[in-house]
């Protein structure tokens, strides 16, 4: 339950999971946190984002000193929905599609791909909370992107998509699907 908590006053609403298990990578000399069957629900949706599986990779002395600095972050089952429409106005969440148009659509830096990207660069940065993370992967995930005007839809079923960090700092992004 102590996990569960702080997941929830981070997410602002209330965190489930499922199983939650710590190992230890012999090989990397860094922790291991599997956990399964992740239900998030905050106060402003009205459904909850599921996740099938998340590993991450502790940094070990980062870690016996009290602070949790994530290596490696692996998400399994993750839906993803962009919403674009032709005024250029976006919103963007993970959830049911339905509930991702229900959003509201909104234009520039504040509207919702932007507010990402932006948010995503910020924690990449060196001095932000994902600084040191080596590598983020979505797995076996179903990526939408939907245009309301036409009622068009992309839909990437099983898509992986990674951002890599190399030795010089460079984020990159590489992903695939069908």
């Amino acid at each position: 339950p102590y996990v569960e908590d702080v997941l929830s006053r981070l997410v602002g609403g209330t965190t489930r999971i499922g199983s939650l298990r710590l190992g230890w990578d012999r090989e990397a000399r860094d922790f291991v946190v599997l956990a399964s069957q992740i239900t998030a629900r905050t106060d402003q949706r009205t459904s909850p984002l599921r996740l099938g599986q998340v590993d991450l990779t502790l940094d070990a002395p980062s870690l016996l000193i009290g602070k949790a600095v994530v290596k490696q972050a692996s998400l399994a089952g993750v839906e993803a929905v962009l919403v674009v429409d032709r005024e250029g106005r976006t919103a963007f969440g993970f959830g049911a599609a339905e509930e991702v148009l229900a959003l509201p659509l909104i234009k520039g830096a504040e509207g919702g791909l932007a507010r990402i990207l932006k948010a995503t660069r910020q924690a990449l940065a060196t001095a932000g909370h994902a600084g040191r993370v080596a590598q983020v992967v979505l797995r076996e995930a179903r990526l939408q992107l939907i245009d309301p005007d036409s009622g068009q839809r992309l839909v990437l079923e099983r898509a992986r998509a990674g951002l890599f960090r190399n030795d010089a700092g460079i984020v990159t992004l590489q992903a695939s699907g069908q």
